[in-house]
């Protein structure tokens, strides 16, 4: 790992320090913020103070051929191998499908190696700009009091103006746009300060402060932070000219808090079922041999969890892992970076946590598995991870936040409560038929295929924002 991308991680929540080392620098932190500043908020809000301010512009919307759509992000969109860089690129890609319209992706990163500008389809690029040293410094200043939870995305939003390459690249962006889109609320204060009155599209595929509100510790830094994340949102919210959520229940949510614009509607998460194959029967059965043959396990039922390190995830695979044990004869596979940062001592002998995995690796899993588990408690929007189950014809058993978005009963999802799901495995592994697989895949394609997505936000933009 190169020295600049190894201090970055070190600095991130993600780091695997000792219990014990972070509580005790959680602690200096806040011992030094109340003796520097009072207190640990007026530290915080000291810290943000810091900042340079910049003058505020008005948009000049571009109306030049072929029409400019800038995406604005707080995570790269390539490699998409996460829930939102996914939605962010499909989205994108849908609207640099038409033939009058280039879309420039404006994203950050914590890691310099992925920093620069690449060509992510035709009409479509994205230029990456990694935060300076000093600007994480400032982000550590912040999360440190906190808790141990990462706050990158927070932190561009409130200290956005003191990333001179970020100005430099999303002013010069702006101007030749004719409008922005927000993948995240988080670059909403960059666009609103930098391009005043240009017609925005917030794409709210999670409900900001619903989701930080459960991540972010309950401390006087915690508390601090989630009332920021509202404030960032309700901007983005109230500024849009389109909103666009994954479910019904985020719509709903979202509108209890903030006066929501007068076109909004939901454009749910999606999978390209092309590039899923729909595997069941014999040949599942043989993937499932060479899986076990490839991964040295013991013969018997996989069960198979997919998740990144995210919060939710993380909780969910420690939560596989209590269970597994009331199912020794199931072996219980953990993928992506959430099996990495578990923070257990040991594994019960049925769980194997394989790290992050490559898309050749993933592919096979889910043509190989016999189930797939969903346990997620905390969250917000819907789950990508879902949908690639059904597709591959992967039987599902999900507790019901797990589902958000989805018709689990027409796409055979058994739903069951968080500790019941061992024992719930062991029902759907006793089903005869693929009536569940069929349902899920038939299910996904009607509903959650992302050309049909695409097209459906593209119209939405051009009834609005390109109007």
């Amino acid at each position: 790992m190169p020295f600049q991308r190894l201090r970055a991680w070190l600095r991130s929540s993600d780091a695997p320090l000792p219990r014990r080392v972070r509580s005790v620098r959680q602690e200096l932190a806040r011992v030094s913020a109340r003796r520097r500043h009072g207190s640990v908020i007026a530290s915080m809000e000291a810290t943000v103070a810091s900042v340079p301010r910049l003058p505020p512009r008005k948009a000049t919307r571009s109306t030049a051929a072929p029409r400019r759509i800038v995406a604005l992000s707080t995570y790269a969109l390539h490699p998409a191998n996460a829930g939102g860089p996914l939605r962010g690129l499909h989205l994108a890609t849908a609207l640099a499908r038409e033939a009058d319209l280039v879309v420039e992706v404006i994203s950050t990163t914590v890691h310099p190696d992925l920093a620069g500008r690449r060509r992510l389809g035709d009409r479509l690029h994205e230029t990456t700009v990694a935060c300076s040293d000093e600007h994480l410094e400032r982000v550590t200043a912040l999360r440190l009091p906190s808790g141990p939870v990462s706050i990158t995305d927070i932190g561009v939003a409130l200290m956005w103006s003191g990333l001179p390459e970020l100005v430099d690249v999303l002013g010069e962006s702006l101007e030749r746009s004719t409008a922005a889109i927000l993948v995240q609320p988080y670059l909403g204060p960059a666009a609103l300060h930098l391009a005043a009155g240009m017609p925005l599209v917030a794409d709210e595929h999670n409900d900001e402060w619903c989701l930080k509100s459960e991540l972010l510790p309950c401390s006087d830094g915690g508390r601090w932070l989630v009332e920021q994340v509202d404030r960032i949102e309700r901007d983005a919210v109230e500024h849009s000219s389109l909103l666009t959520v994954a479910t019904d229940a985020d719509l709903e949510s979202l509108g209890q808090r903030y006066h929501l614009p007068e076109h909004r509607d939901v454009v749910p998460n999606g999978v390209d079922t092309t590039a899923i194959a729909f595997v069941t029967g014999e040949l599942r059965a043989r993937n499932r041999k060479g899986l076990i043959e490839e991964l040295d396990l013991p013969d018997g039922p996989l069960a198979l969890f997919v998740g990144s390190a995210h919060g939710p995830n993380i909780d969910a695979g420690r939560r596989i892992a209590a269970q597994a044990t009331d199912s020794p004869e199931v072996t219980f596979l953990l993928a992506g970076g959430h099996s990495s940062v578990l923070g257990l001592r040991r594994l019960p002998p049925n769980v194997v946590a394989l790290g992050a995995v490559d898309n050749d690796l993933h592919e096979r899993l889910l043509a190989g598995c016999d189930v797939a588990l969903n346990p997620m408690e905390t969250g917000s929007g819907s789950n990508l991870k879902l949908l690639s189950y059904l597709a591959a014809g992967l039987p599902v058993v999900s507790t019901e936040l797990g589902a958000r978005g989805v018709d689990a009963s027409g796409a055979g999802i058994r739903i069951c409560r968080i500790d019941e799901m061992a024992g719930s495995v062991e029902t759907m592994l006793e089903e005869a038929g693929s009536h569940r697989a069929t349902a899920g895949r038939d299910h996904v394609v009607a509903h959650h295929d992302w050309t049909a997505i695409g097209r459906h936000f593209v119209e939405l933009c051009r009834e609005t924002v390109l109007s």
